[in-house]
């Protein structure tokens, strides 16, 4: 699998939580972004920085959760 279907996977299976950013809406106003990198703590602030993010939600769950 490459990159590119590797980010398409990432973003699907993320989509159910965009309603728990938007307060039960169905399309709240949220960018959804997978990052990458060695250092994941680095990862997300470079992209934040770089982007101009003003608010970050994290999260975090089992990993044998997520895949149901």
């Amino acid at each position: 699998m490459d990159s590119h279907d590797r980010h398409a996977r990432d973003q699907e299976a993320l989509l159910p939580f965009r309603r728990l950013c938007g307060g039960g809406r169905a399309y709240a106003n949220v960018e959804m972004v997978v990052v990458e990198g060695d250092d994941v703590a680095e990862a997300i602030l470079r992209y934040a920085a770089e982007s101009g993010v003003r608010s970050l939600l994290l999260g975090s769950v089992s990993f044998r959760w997520f895949q149901r």
